[in-house]
């Protein structure tokens, strides 16, 4: 399906944009990277060093600060491009930019659901939440899927590499009466002329 739209164009130069919006944006934009960074340093310092809550609530927490700080991180990068009024940096550069930030939002949802499993098991289980183990296994897991998803491409040329040499192997092993040798192959030819 193709949802472009050709009659959608953009200008840069364009007079519509409000000389006082544009003239914002870089100063909202460095004012919520610098709150994300200080606000998810400070979630990250206080649940390291305070142990009251459960392990696995730690770590739920812990995850969802640490990519929320990468979204920070990543927001001043979107500075000179809003004092511009269009991209300023490579392609390369904006693919990197919306994969780690659509990461970063995708792992902090994953978080949160963690976190509200954890608590449910909680509820049912007189306390008792979901071990430090599974929360691990679970973050990790969540981790390398979502970077694994983010490059799919070479992920996906990696697992067809493996199947399909997995799958020439097992053809030699089950089938090697149906394979064709390069002699075979020439009288073939010769016959058939």
């Amino acid at each position: 399906m193709n949802f472009s739209n050709a009659s959608f164009t953009t200008n840069a130069s364009d007079s519509g944009v409000s000389t006082a919006t544009s003239a914002a944006a870089p100063g909202v934009i460095i004012t919520v990277a610098v709150l994300a960074i200080v606000g998810n340093l400070l979630v990250l310092s206080v649940t390291a060093k305070r142990q009251t809550f459960p392990s696995a609530t730690r770590l739920f927490v812990a995850s969802m600060a640490l990519s929320d700080l990468i979204q920070g991180l990543v927001l001043p990068v979107f500075v000179e491009p809003a004092q511009a009024g269009e991209w300023v940096y490579s392609d390369r550069a904006a693919k990197a930019t919306a994969a780690i930030l659509l990461s970063s939002i995708h792992l902090s949802a994953l978080a949160l659901a963690g976190l509200t499993l954890d608590r449910h098991y909680a509820l049912r289980n007189d306390g008792v939440g979901v071990s430090r183990k599974k929360a691990r296994i679970f973050l990790i897991s969540a981790w390398v899927g979502t970077y694994a998803c983010v490059f799919h491409k070479s992920f996906r040329r990696a697992v067809k590499e493996i199947a399909t040499s997995v799958a020439s192997y097992l053809y030699d092993k089950c089938c090697p009466k149906n394979r064709v040798d390069n002699d075979d192959q020439q009288n073939i030819q010769m016959s058939s002329l």
